[in-house]
């Protein structure tokens, strides 16, 4: 899978740098001599969008290549699966026993595929296994406002255009985390057991990722620093960790 999207720009700029690595020192912010060159780059590898399939020595092989943000359901679903997938193992009885799941993460990524589609095929099931997967835009207000910057999807390093940020937002599925935007109930006490939404973006935010092994936001889970039954630990964001 190949989500392009502005990596050939930033790396023209700082060529001694590849473009994760240069989206890494930038920041969230991306400079402004690189803002106008992510909308075209972005339609561009939008119009060559493709999915080839095809069979060869008794495998099925796929091979897709679109924008950043066409790509980021597929990713947080296909992650979704795989995070579900470690975090059962943790409570595996015996992890020598023979039906223990020891797929790799590229298997997982493949069963999570072929899980996703069932799923679409035979509608039944009421909920997937995908840990909370969910799509979040990141995008500073004043750029949302004025149609000019750039937005980040969590878990990618490349920029996307306030235009594809504004469809994004516009469908189902969508965290929009708007930078200086309008504030929600971050400290709700002992008035709920589970961490809302706005909390969770909000500790990822802060956070970073695991505050433990700094693993990504999408593989991880937010918990109660002071255990809420045992220590009576209020959901507050001083009380919360990724």
């Amino acid at each position: 899978m190949h989500a392009e999207v502005a990596a050939g720009i930033a790396h023209e700029s700082r060529p001694e740098l590849g473009p994760d690595s240069l989206a890494k020192q930038q920041g969230f912010r991306t400079p402004a001599k690189l803002i106008a060159g992510v909308q075209p780059r972005e339609e561009e590898v939008r119009a060559r969008r493709s999915l080839r399939m095809w069979e060869r020595d008794g495998a099925f092989h796929l091979e897709l290549v679109t924008d950043t943000a066409s790509a980021a359901p597929v990713r947080a679903a296909l992650q979704g699966y795989v995070s579900a997938a470690f975090a059962a193992r943790k409570t595996t009885i015996d992890p020598d026993a023979p039906d223990t799941d020891r797929r790799t993460v590229e298997q997982l990524r493949a069963d999570a595929l072929g899980f996703v589609c069932q799923h679409a095929l035979d509608c039944t099931a009421r909920s997937l296994p995908l840990a909370g997967a969910a799509v979040v835009v990141r995008v500073e207000l004043g750029d949302l406002r004025s149609g000019v910057g750039s937005g980040r999807i969590d878990g990618s390093d490349q920029p996307v255009s306030i235009a594809a940020v504004r469809r994004m937002a516009a469908d189902g599925g969508i965290i929009p985390c708007v930078l200086g935007g309008k504030s929600e109930i971050l400290d709700w006490g002992r008035g709920r057991r589970l961490f809302s939404s706005a909390q969770k973006l909000a500790l990822a935010e802060r956070d970073g990722g695991c505050a433990m092994c700094a693993l990504p936001v999408s593989m991880t889970k937010v918990h109660h620093i002071d255990w809420w039954k045992r220590h009576r630990g209020r959901t507050d964001l001083a009380n919360g960790a990724s």
